[in-house]
């Protein structure tokens, strides 16, 4: 499979699960594409001061991958800051979310996988 940047589907998101601003989403598989294994596999865009609010994974994780920018990330109460090449993973079962603190957009790969 071959997809150029003019093919992948852009879904833009207000206050998306509660948080705060605009997302943006450019799917890189769809979840027909993902074979059974799981729902999301994209890039995100945050500009700063928008978040993604905080909720639940049951029967999947969720692995964020930070391209540029910074990250608040929250998982089940504790909050950390995160740059480009950092990583973290909201386990099934577990609760997150997600901020753009800085000054310049927040862009991450967002995997979405089941558990079973």
């Amino acid at each position: 499979m071959f997809k150029t940047a003019k093919e992948l589907k852009v879904v833009d998101r207000e206050g998306f699960k509660g948080g705060l601003g605009r997302t943006q989403a450019i799917e890189i598989l769809s979840p027909d594409e993902l074979c059974s294994a799981g729902r999301l596999f994209s890039v995100t865009i945050m500009p700063p001061g928008s978040s993604i609010g905080y909720h639940h994974h049951e029967g999947e994780f969720e692995v964020y991958y930070i391209l540029s920018g910074e990250a608040d990330v929250t998982i089940d109460g504790e909050t950390r800051r995160l740059y480009a090449g950092d990583m973290t993973c909201c386990q099934d079962g577990s609760s997150h979310g997600i901020s753009n603190p800085g000054a310049e957009d927040l862009r991450y790969i967002a995997a979405i996988l089941y558990t079973h």
